[in-house]
């Protein structure tokens, strides 16, 4: 008989602002996955990223294993996207907090991508009820997509030109 790994880390619930859209996820915030080199989480220049003021995290696999929406069904959340339409943001349709995001497809040039991605300001308790770690305790990292031609190689360790803190 085989048994599943199970995901390491802490269980966390989260939600929007309103309540409408509730979600569980499992982070290790010890151990930061190889995507986000060396932190916690990451926060970005580009357009969609900076006025969403999002700051996110990794869970270490495409949300399949570590990550479940309880309310309501994805396809009752609004969705938006742009460009090649490969990154898709979702957020709850009633007070428009975006929640995580999903990634299928070429990515500005670097090739196929299969990547999730949550909004650590969404973050409410962990499942036992206390609270998340502060976030001034997170590693961050800072991608330059403002000002870079291509895909980073790497994220920086302050802010870039037109990002913030």
């Amino acid at each position: 008989m085989s048994t599943t790994p199970q995901p390491k880390g802490t269980l966390y619930k989260g939600s929007c602002h309103c309540g409408f859209a509730k979600y569980t996820i499992r982070l290790d915030f010890s151990t930061p996955p190889p995507s986000l080199h060396g932190a916690n989480a990451t926060k970005c220049n580009c357009s969609i990223c900076h006025k969403l003021g999002t700051l996110l995290t990794d869970p270490g696999d495409d949300g399949s294993s570590t990550f479940t929406l309880s309310t309501p069904a994805e396809k009752d959340l609004g969705m938006y996207t742009f460009n090649t339409g490969n990154v898709k943001w979702y957020f709850c349709p009633k007070c428009s907090i975006t929640l995580y995001s999903r990634v299928d497809g070429v990515f500005d040039g670097v090739g196929e991508m299969h990547t999730f991605r949550v909004n650590v300001l969404t973050l409410d308790e962990k499942e036992d009820g206390s609270p998340v770690e502060d976030l001034k305790s997170l590693k961050i990292k800072y991608w330059d997509f403002k000002d870079t031609l291509g895909f980073p190689e790497a994220p920086l360790d302050a802010p870039a030109n037109g990002g913030v803190w």
